[in-house]
């Protein structure tokens, strides 16, 4: 409960990180990009029988730079390429959230 309004949660991944795989890991970006691809398949493959969510947590200082980022596009490019995907944003997320379960919350 809060004071005023409402308030809901994000899945946020450890997982799916550039701040602990990269930095923390020592991963390369062909590597995370590896890592995108199959997080993804086993959701997509889940998802058929239940919604999925897949939150991805890049950072522009950490995958932002070239080397890492042709790796990252391509597995945004290879999700894309998929079905009923829905590439969004948590803000897009929030506001779907609240116009479908939430209807009299701020």
């Amino acid at each position: 409960m809060v004071k005023s309004g409402s308030l809901v949660t994000m899945p946020y991944t450890l997982e799916i990180n550039d701040v602990p795989t990269i930095m923390g890991k020592g991963t390369s970006g062909e590597a995370f990009g590896r890592m995108m691809r199959d997080q993804f398949d086993v959701l997509y493959e889940e998802g058929r029988e239940r919604p999925r969510i897949m939150s991805i947590s890049v950072h522009p200082f950490i995958s932002g730079h070239p080397f890492r980022m042709k790796h990252i596009e391509a597995a945004l490019g290879y999700i894309a390429g998929h079905r009923d995907v829905w590439l969004t944003t948590g803000v897009e997320v929030n506001d779907w959230y609240r116009a479908s379960y939430m209807r009299n919350a701020s």
